[in-house]
């Protein structure tokens, strides 16, 4: 994660206060919590042939330096959980110095069991760079000064309240107070506040579940507010066996040139756990929008780990960057198993992270949408080597404008620890994007050649070769860019 320092509101300043408040409530047991600090420094040199990933015939080189202190803190205790990384990273361009940038990147969550299994307080935030059209050129990392990267600072925190009616039932309430700050005028600041009630079946019932829900949602800037009741019923037919139905009522805000964002919705289906290391859960349903789908799919072996996945849901860019998507990663976690998941935080202090694979977001909106997602993935592990294998297809279609735009893609990394401190990595990512609306259709490689080095325990070091090329119908939209990093990492 990363963002430029100067935005249009000095907003990286706010955005390190968010995540202090974040993680300000981590002292509420800091007494009876262990901590663990580690600071490190990473030092890195960039040679690149096109800095701006401009057209054939403006291509420019550079040498780009980085000078990157930061700090991890992980607090673990039996009331306590926080979990934080911060970086700074300093961008600097030998031919030229107006492009010289400071960026704050920073990851954290929080959270505290104030009143044994009653209250809790959770708390997250984020200071991250996203691009922000896919329209214009895509850099892989910070390095690539493309004008079209975009800052944001995120945070949300607040109760929530647990309560246990003996075995009959358990009722959660939550409230929440979430802010989105962005550096670019293609998506606007909000704050929002949210509210969840839940009323579950408890122990008593064994077979049968069920469950009342309510939601609340108001955004300062109007772009969605919601409200959504639903009751949920389940019964489990055999041991590995159940099935599922919900029906409510929603209502949103959002402006659309269709029929009017609301009405009553209803959802059916079935989950089957064969194993332990398998499950499979599907429904069919249908809401004011039309008809809807969900699909989920994981299995682990012995030495891979399988997921598939697909979902419809109407959204908004502010939605996705408090809960962002956009890389796969694949952990491994001991005596639990390999996993891939979308969650760069995965239960860090037990995982270690084997290798990721880039998945391009969408351009940034006001607009709500109607988000269908298909993603599957596959992880392999034989100790020295780690492959991971993804493939998405994702539509997109806007609801005040009516257009929409489509994505797809492959991607693949292999990670093979050929000595007993080196290592090589290898990944190869092809996304098309489609924009109807333009007439217009891009299709992206990027490909990444890597070799990694521990000298001491607390110092390796790493050479990397990259390429990255766009292709477009339209002539003005292609790039193509050849890289080489050498980079020192240590820890303290």
């Amino acid at each position: 994660m990363a963002t430029a320092s100067n935005d249009k509101r000095g907003r990286p300043g706010s955005g390190l206060r968010l995540c202090a408040i974040a993680l300000a409530l981590g002292t509420t047991g800091a007494h009876a919590a262990d901590w663990k600090a580690t600071p490190r420094l990473d030092l890195l040199e960039t040679y690149t042939d096109n800095v701006t990933l401009g057209p054939a015939g403006s291509r420019h080189s550079d040498f780009v330096t980085q000078i990157n202190p930061g700090i991890s803190l992980i607090g673990t205790g039996a009331r306590l959980k926080v979990n934080a990384n911060y970086s700074l990273q300093n961008l600097i361009y030998a031919r030229d110095s107006s492009r010289n940038t400071l960026n704050h990147q920073f990851g954290g969550s929080a959270n505290a069991e104030l009143a044994k299994e009653v209250l809790f307080f959770d708390a997250r935030a984020s200071v991250s760079q996203q691009n922000i059209s896919l329209l214009a050129p895509i850099g892989i990392d910070n390095t690539s000064a493309t004008g079209n990267l975009g800052t944001v600072s995120t945070f949300s925190l607040g109760p929530r309240l647990v309560h246990k009616f003996g075995s009959f039932a358990q009722a959660d309430l939550s409230l929440t107070h979430d802010e989105v700050f962005n550096d670019s005028s293609a998506v606007s600041d909000s704050k929002g506040n949210h509210l969840n009630f839940g009323l579950r079946s408890g122990s008593a019932f064994n077979d049968l579940s069920w469950g009342l829900n309510y939601s609340k949602q108001n955004v300062s800037n109007g772009i969605n507010d919601s409200q959504s009741a639903n009751v949920t019923l389940g019964y489990r037919l055999t041991g590995k066996l159940r099935i599922f139905a919900s029906g409510g009522r929603e209502k949103h805000s959002y402006t659309s040139v269709g029929s009017k964002p609301e009405g009553s919705f209803w959802s059916a289906g079935f989950g089957w756990a064969p194993t332990t290391r398998t499950s499979i859960e599907a429904s069919y349903g249908r809401r004011y929008f039309g008809k809807t789908y969900s699909f989920n799919l994981s299995h682990r072996t012995r030495v891979t780990t399988w997921s598939a996945g697909y979902s419809q849901d109407i959204t908004t860019t502010r939605a996705l960057q408090l809960t962002p998507l956009g890389t796969v990663y694949f952990y491994d976690c001991g005596a639990i198993g390999r996993v891939l998941t979308t969650d760069p935080n995965y239960d860090p202090a037990n995982c270690r992270l084997l290798s990721s694979s880039l998945v391009l977001t969408s351009s940034l909106t006001d607009e709500a949408f109607i988000s269908k997602r298909f993603q599957a993935s596959l992880g392999i592990s034989t100790g020295k080597s780690n492959v991971t294998f993804t493939g998405f297809n994702s539509l997109r279609q806007l609801q005040s404008s009516t257009t929409e735009d489509r994505q797809y893609g492959v991607s693949g990394s292999w990670s093979w620890r050929f000595a007993p401190r080196t290592t090589s990595n290898f990944s190869a990512n092809w996304t098309r994007n489609t924009f109807p609306a333009l007439a217009r259709q891009d299709e992206l490689w990027f490909f990444t050649l890597g070799l990694t080095r521990q000298f001491q325990p607390k110092l390796h070091g790493s050479l990397n070769l990259r390429h990255t090329q766009r292709e477009s119908t339209d002539a003005s939209g292609e790039y193509r860019e050849e890289s080489a990093t050498a980079a020192l990492n240590m820890t303290f």
